[in-house]
């Protein structure tokens, strides 16, 4: 039986161009029945998966990779022709849904595939090249004895300094100013947030920041407010899942004061405790820091 395969060849008006059609007059169709999805877009791609079937979604364009995390990017076009990011590990999970492998050809580097279930890249026979490293962060201030460990803003001086956040805040852009809020209040208790309007620098691409952060990062809390999961925000979760089981670190649901009575969480989420703010009982920002540091607050 002859595999079918749809091909998505991106070329983001923002980005560098390449010949798209040349690209797919390339593919040999002794190998396969090849489809090519036109525009290539997320959305167009969900209306073709709802009418249609294949095998195999072929992606061929830009990626970002970084070798440790599961937190790799494909680039498709929006609406408008520039660049819309997307998670490796949501667009796998979209895939799923209808028995299908994803294989990603970066152009700008060697070719990477991920297999059906695994996150394993095939080794290539000579690293791609990678941006420079950015410079170390500085040593922390020294601790000694006459230093009060239980300040929380000389705490907060050293876990920045170190970089060493406490929590990752992944959160609906609607419900950011609710989400500064608890940002602020985690910090007047020495529980130093990764929030991505103070972290991220002008003029830096920010998703190899981000993907750094989240290698490493000891917690993630997801906020779910009136309006749901937003877009980018469901492909920050299945990063976090990825990257966060594999290292069996905290991911914890927080219901904002404007939740609905049922919040539609994501099903993975479904299955841990949560924190709810529209309820004064138990305090939920002690919760939230006891799923944060491990430590329960004292009665």
């Amino acid at each position: 039986m002859t595999m079918r395969v749809l091909v998505a060849i991106p070329v983001p008006s923002d980005m560098p161009h390449f010949d798209a059609d040349a690209t797919w007059h390339r593919l040999n169709p002794q190998l396969a029945t090849y489809d090519r999805l036109l525009p290539p877009t997320e959305n167009a791609l969900r209306k073709w998966l709802q009418n249609n079937r294949a095998d195999v979604l072929h992606y061929i364009g830009y990626v970002t990779s970084r070798g440790t995390a599961f937190y790799d990017t494909v680039t498709f076009c929006g609406s408008t022709g520039a660049a819309r990011t997307i998670a490796v590990a949501y667009l796998k999970s979209l895939l799923a849904q209808h028995s299908m492998r994803l294989v990603v050809t970066n152009i700008t580097q060697l070719p990477l595939v991920f297999a059906a279930d695994f996150y394993e890249r095939d080794a290539p026979s000579a690293p791609p090249a990678r941006l420079a490293e950015p410079p170390p962060p500085p040593p922390p201030p020294v601790m000694t004895d006459e230093t009060p460990r239980d300040d929380p803003h000389r705490e907060l001086q050293r876990k920045r300094a170190g970089e060493e956040f406490d929590v990752f805040l992944c959160y609906h852009t609607a419900d950011k100013p609710r989400v500064r809020e608890i940002a602020a209040a985690l910090e007047q208790r020495g529980v130093l947030p990764w929030l991505d309007e103070h972290e991220l620098r002008p003029g830096v691409p920010w998703v190899p920041l981000l993907e750094r952060q989240i290698e490493k990062i000891k917690s993630a809390a997801v906020f779910v407010g009136g309006t749901g999961i937003g877009p980018w925000q469901q492909q920050e979760i299945y990063g976090l899942l990825h990257e966060f089981s594999r290292r069996q670190t905290p991911v914890i649901p927080v219901l904002l004061p404007e939740a609905t009575v049922e919040p539609m969480l994501p099903l993975f989420l479904q299955s841990m405790t949560w924190v709810d703010f529209r309820t004064g009982d138990p305090e939920p920002l002690e919760q939230l820091i006891w799923g944060i540091t491990g430590k329960r607050p004292t009665t």
